[in-house]
């Protein structure tokens, strides 16, 4: 649709007074937001229960990649053993694995890998990695593919020190609970990914990949 007949259906005298507002809310204009890959802010409508919701902003951006892959090490867990993850990270900082994953990419960030394979209907698996990328030396590491997907990203404040994954389950509780009911999309079967990274100004943040379809 064009940005003035938005305007007009929603009660706007003209484009410019639509669009003023448009950046206000989300922080981008209208034509911006068409583009790939554009982060936006968005304030969820507030729900009043015991407590109000809504009132936090959310970051996210949608992204369309190809096929990829990760590599690093991995671990299969039951279902009811989601709280052995933070063991999981904690032993492979103390072995070197994660120094190990890191020199092979030069990058000090890397990434949780959940659910990319089949491990049985009470289990699941769980991988620490990082992107493989062309002519990276990946030996004596899991190798996982990653299918072609779009992707609708969540991304954290920054911080100076790093969140150590504080910031990821209010992510995605907010993701699948505030963002994802409205938001046009669905949840499309595939793995989720977190990402510990860190910003060129030496922030730190968290961010969660959930694969998603067009509704």
């Amino acid at each position: 649709m064009k940005v003035i007949d938005l305007a007009v259906q929603y009660g706007y005298d003209s484009a410019d007074s639509f669009t003023r507002a448009f950046v206000k809310q989300h922080g981008v204009t209208p034509s911006a937001a068409r583009k790939k890959g554009v982060s936006m802010t968005i304030f969820p409508p507030l729900t009043f229960q015991i407590t109000i919701k809504g009132v936090q902003a959310m970051n996210w951006r949608i992204e369309e990649r190809q096929a990829f892959e990760v590599f690093g090490v991995e671990r299969v867990f039951r279902n009811d053993e989601t709280g052995k993850i933070s063991k999981f990270w904690d032993e492979s900082n103390d072995n070197g694995d994660c120094e190990r994953i890191a020199q092979r990419t030069g990058r000090g960030d890397l990434m949780g890998f959940c659910g990319y394979m089949e491990a049985g209907a009470d289990r699941f698996p769980y991988m620490i990695c990082q992107f493989a990328g062309e002519g990276r030396d990946t030996a004596g590491f899991v190798v996982a593919q990653v299918p072609a997907v779009t992707w609708a990203i969540f991304r954290s404040g920054e911080k100076k020190k790093p969140p150590k994954g504080k910031e990821v389950p209010g992510l995605f509780q907010r993701a699948y609970t505030e963002w994802l009911p409205s938001s046009g999309y669905d949840r499309f079967p595939g793995p989720d990914l977190e990402i510990y990274g860190r910003t060129d100004g030496g922030k730190f943040f968290e961010e969660v990949w959930i694969p998603v379809v067009k509704t």
